[in-house]
């Protein structure tokens, strides 16, 4: 994924095949590339991007349909102004994304209707999210002097397991 900020802003998805088409989309003037985390579903369908909005005191995550480049969604996040995300993950297929950082919670949303589906407490500021492999579990880490892990059941958004380095 490459950023361009010149003259507007344009997101390009680059395929590391040579048969495969640069998928580029013009994010509109008040889109700032500043701070700004991704994440690419793994079937490389959808693109999700952090990011700031000039002249709102909020960062945004927008949903992109990268195959279809006719969806472009701003998801609402329920913490004004977000103070920034440092990770973002799609589940394996693609239904679900996480995204967690300095508010000390993960919020995870449905991909295919927007909604909100789990906001969860952290504690500290988020360093990663990963789904698992199977997309049963959610792992979420900190760093620093209280750095801990908790890996989340998606089935139930119940802490399965804390880990801590202390």
């Amino acid at each position: 994924v490459t950023v361009d900020v010149t003259p507007s802003v344009v997101v390009s998805l680059v395929s590391a095949t040579p048969d495969h088409d640069i998928v580029s989309m013009e994010m509109g003037p008040s889109f700032s590339p500043v701070g700004t985390v991704l994440a690419v579903s793994r079937d490389s369908s959808l693109l999700a991007i952090q990011h700031r909005l000039e002249g709102i005191e909020s960062n945004v995550v927008s949903l992109l349909d990268i195959k279809g480049v006719d969806r472009h969604i701003d998801l609402a996040v329920p913490v004004y102004p977000i103070l920034g995300l440092n990770a973002m993950d799609f589940s394996p297929d693609g239904t679900l994304l996480a995204a967690g950082g300095l508010e000390q919670t993960v919020f995870v949303w449905d991909t295919r209707d927007e909604r909100l589906v789990a906001e969860l407490p952290f504690g500290d500021a988020i360093v990663d999210v990963k789904f698992s492999g199977d997309g049963r579990a959610l792992v979420v880490s900190s760093a620093g002097e209280h750095a801990h892990v908790t890996i989340w059941s998606v089935e139930s958004w119940v802490a399965d397991q804390e880990l801590s380095s202390a």
